[in-house]
């Protein structure tokens, strides 16, 4: 990694520049835990460096509910994190910002349709909406000092956070210079 990045130097950091899917996150848990067992070793850390557009939020909760089961201790650093992304990051014991670089985008859940739909089949469609958006704000409740009600104003504005507004929400808990 070259020295001239925020994120310190290290053989256990992982980049994750990718979408969020179940083929990415599968890959990116292997990883992490091949990286932890190295580091047990030199008694250091895993660091995942994120810069993610985003993508399936029930791949990004699979992550994130993967890693509170294995226990790994994980820093997790971030450039753009967007929507689902931020699932990954919130799985960080130790959750770090770059103060000009790290953007946060919170939206509700989106879907991209083609085809033919009853009126039932779209309601079920929004229903499934309604729950992934629940769902992704209760774990954001969890992990942060934010109530469930910002959260979901955030997200029906699609709001973009920087590092000091994510560490007031406790998204953040160290803003790097």
């Amino acid at each position: 990694m070259s020295k001239n990045i925020w994120v310190p130097d290290s053989p256990n950091t992982i980049l994750f520049f990718d979408m969020v899917t179940a083929d990415t996150v599968q890959a990116l848990i292997a990883d992490i835990e091949a990286k932890h067992r190295d580091a047990k070793k030199n008694k250091s850390s895993v660091q995942l460096l994120i810069n993610s557009t985003g993508g399936d939020v029930k791949s990004g909760l699979a992550f994130l509910y993967t890693m509170q089961d294995l226990g790994i201790p994980l820093k997790t650093y971030g450039f753009g994190i967007e929507s689902a992304a931020l699932l990954l990051y919130l799985a960080g014991t130790n959750r770090f910002a770059d103060k000009t670089k790290t953007k946060f985008l919170l939206h509700e859940a989106k879907v991209h349709l083609d085809g033919e739909y009853t009126a039932h089949s779209a309601s079920t469609i929004v229903q499934e909406l309604e729950n992934l958006n629940h769902v992704f704000a209760e774990r954001l409740v969890e992990r942060t000092s934010a109530g469930e009600e910002y959260i979901v104003e955030l997200m029906h504005n699609e709001t973009w956070l920087s590092a000091k507004q994510a560490k007031v929400l406790g998204i953040v808990h160290e803003i790097i210079d």
